[in-house]
């Protein structure tokens, strides 16, 4: 026949109680994301980088994008523009993003990475845990996750 809806919400019994709520601290969903640097994207599925990359080019940044590992390679060989960070799936076809990465720090030494995979972090622990400028992403994420994490590594 039909459904029922009850809600319930609580009653502020007086103005006391409304400061005490307008005094509370802005959380970090508030914080400001914003950056610059230039961002080397490599996901292999199409939906996961185009979300990506608008989402970082959003707040500022300039990302260039790739579907693998090969053709990363080829975007860090041609490009004149300094790579300060790589933000890479782990679990790609070919190469995957420890090999990219390896590759990669021969020509950008030092460069800052964040590994993302759907995968428990604690399967790259002991890769991330041997290497400070490793870091890891788990999916799914959201914009505010991933534009806060690329803006913490690139801060460190």
């Amino acid at each position: 026949e039909g459904t029922t809806f009850s809600i319930y919400l609580p009653e502020c019994a007086d103005d006391e109680n409304q400061a005490d709520a307008e005094a509370v601290p802005s959380s970090a969903d508030d914080a400001d994301l914003t950056g610059q640097g230039t961002v080397l994207l490599v996901e292999d599925e199409d939906a996961v980088r185009v979300f990506a990359k608008r989402a970082l080019e959003n707040k500022g940044y300039t990302v260039l994008e790739a579907a693998n590992g090969e053709m990363a390679l080829d975007i860090v060989s041609s490009v004149d523009a300094k790579i300060d960070i790589i933000v890479s799936d782990v679990i790609m076809p070919g190469m995957d993003g420890h090999t990219l990465v390896g590759l990669v720090r021969q020509e950008l030494p030092g460069v800052k990475v964040i590994l993302m995979s759907g995968y428990a972090e604690d399967m790259y622990r002991d890769e991330i845990g041997r290497d400070a400028s490793l870091h890891f992403l788990g999916k799914p994420f959201t914009l505010k996750d991933l534009a806060a994490k690329v803006k913490e590594v690139l801060a460190e």
